[in-house]
C-alpha cells in the first residue's frame, strides 16, 4: 500500500467536437493519515524498546535541507508530518526534537515515534524512525527525508 503508485482519476470530456480522456494521479500523502500522539516519557520509551524488530527502524544521519532552526522544524514536524511533539521530559536536550503519532490503515492503528538529533553547528541531523508496520517506516523515511534532508544522489 505504500509503493510508488498512486490512485487516478479518470476523465473524458468532449471540448471542440473532439473527445479526450485525461489519467490523473491524485496525490495522496501518507501523512494525512496520521494524527498527533500526546504520550509520556514512560509510555514513549516502552513502545520505543517494543517497535525494536527488523525493518521498524530506520536511522539516517544527513545534512540539513536549509539551516537548522528547531522551532521551525518543529512546526513542520507538528503540522506538516501531523506528528505530537513531545515534551522535554522525553528529551531534555534542547536541540533535539521527539514526536509521536498513530497512522490509520485498513489493518489497523500504526504507532509512529520519531527522534531528530539534531547538531546546528555541523547542520546535520541523526533521524530515527521506528513504526509499528515495516511499509510504513519505509514510507514515512521516504517522506521526511524529502522535506528534512538537503539533496543526495546516493540516497
Amino acid at each position: 500500500p505504500f509503493q510508488d503508485t498512486y490512485p487516478l482519476i479518470h476523465i473524458s470530456f468532449i471540448s471542440e467536437g473532439k473527445q479526450f480522456t485525461m489519467s490523473l494521479k491524485l496525490p495522496i500523502y501518507l501523512v494525512k493519515f496520521l494524527d498527533p500522539l500526546m504520550i509520556d516519557a514512560p509510555t514513549f520509551f516502552n513502545y520505543w524498546q517494543q517497535l525494536s524488530s527488523p525493518g521498524q527502524e530506520h536511522q539516517d544521519i544527513f545534512k540539513a535541507i536549509s539551516v537548522i532552526d528547531i522551532p521551525s522544524i518543529s512546526k513542520l514536524v507538528s503540522i506538516g508530518f501531523r506528528f505530537a511533539i513531545l515534551p522535554a521530559t522525553v528529551d531534555s536536550n534542547v536541540n533535539n526534537i521527539v514526536a509521536a503519532g498513530t497512522l490509520f490503515l485498513q489493518t489497523g492503528p500504526v504507532f509512529c515515534l520519531l527522534r531528530l538529533e539534531t547538531n546546528p553547528t555541523a547542520n546535520m541531523i541523526r533521524m530515527t524512525l521506528r513504526t509499528s508496520n515495516v511499509q510504513a517506516t519505509a514510507a514515512l523515511r521516504k517522506i521526511l527525508l524529502f522535506h528534512l534532508a538537503a539533496p543526495n544522489p546516493s540516497r
